[in-house]
């Protein structure tokens, strides 16, 4: 699943990605071809599956 940069900041904040479109089983996350963690489709929404002492734990301003 590409992610924009939004996506993977909030990702790396441990918040569930939704997709576009409905999905189901394991997604590899992705941002600007890096490969960023894991995420498991359940229809409307990807639970989020990196590990929580990766998380940022910071706000992050709208603008980043």
């Amino acid at each position: 699943l590409d992610l924009t940069k939004d996506e993977a900041l909030r990702y790396f904040k441990k918040e569930n990605p939704v997709p576009a479109q409905p999905v189901r089983g394991w997604l590899l996350m992705r941002h600007a071809g890096l490969n960023l963690g894991w995420g498991k489709g359940v229809g409307g929404r990807v639970n989020n599956y990196l590990p929580g002492s990766w998380r940022i734990r910071m706000d992050i301003p709208e603008w980043a």
